[in-house]
């Protein structure tokens, strides 16, 4: 994609998902992740959270904007930030505060990606005026399937994005159940990963 393009990746195992989403929006559109988006890396433009230290990390990996969304109405930032709404929104986290500013903050016939399932028992009051005035397209992801993963490797394969920033740490195989349950939690920027498949 061309350096003009805004997206965001998810942290977590939300990561495919918001970047197969992401991935799919058309070039020159202005694109914002909200909310546990921790893997945002040099190729991304902007992201929201209410942790400090992930969007520190965000602004280092070259985001061209950060929104703190615990101090400020994250929706009327990313108005002004884009200069009257954004094209497209991912929203990782799965709450009903950070869905309503994804689907607040953007323009008329924009487009909100939520990824994996809201947290509690899924629901959740949008709303709806918003999309309704603003004609906005409102899409799920659950998982990325099989078919998409020759897509998304071939992608890391040739070299068009850098996927270092993202790692944290590496891990061995027998850790993984111990990441799994970390992810429950409040999480560091970045993610595990697997090199040692043998212990």
């Amino acid at each position: 994609m061309p350096g003009h393009d805004r997206l965001a990746c998810a942290e977590r195992s939300r990561g495919c998902q918001s970047w197969r989403m992401a991935c799919r929006a058309r070039n020159g559109r202005d694109q914002f992740g909200h909310a546990a988006l921790g893997q945002t890396h040099r190729r991304a433009g902007r992201r929201v959270d209410v942790v400090e230290e992930k969007l520190e990390h965000t602004n280092q990996l070259g985001a061209d904007a950060a929104v703190d969304a615990s101090s400020i109405d994250a929706a009327d930032a990313i108005r002004d930030i884009t200069g009257g709404g954004a094209n497209v929104s991912i929203e990782a986290l799965g709450i009903a505060q950070m869905t309503n500013a994804s689907v607040e903050c953007l323009a008329t016939l924009g487009r909100h990606v939520h990824v994996g399932m809201p947290s509690g028992d899924g629901m959740m009051t949008i709303n709806m005026r918003a999309i309704y005035s603003k004609q906005l397209s409102f899409f799920g992801t659950r998982g990325m399937p099989s078919w998409t993963y020759p897509s998304l490797l071939g992608t890391i394969a040739r070299k068009e994005v850098d996927l270092n920033p993202m790692v944290a740490r590496e891990v061995a195989l027998s850790e993984a159940s111990h990441e799994l349950r970390a992810m429950t939690g409040p999480t560091s920027p970045g993610t595990a990963l697997i090199t040692d498949f043998l212990n």
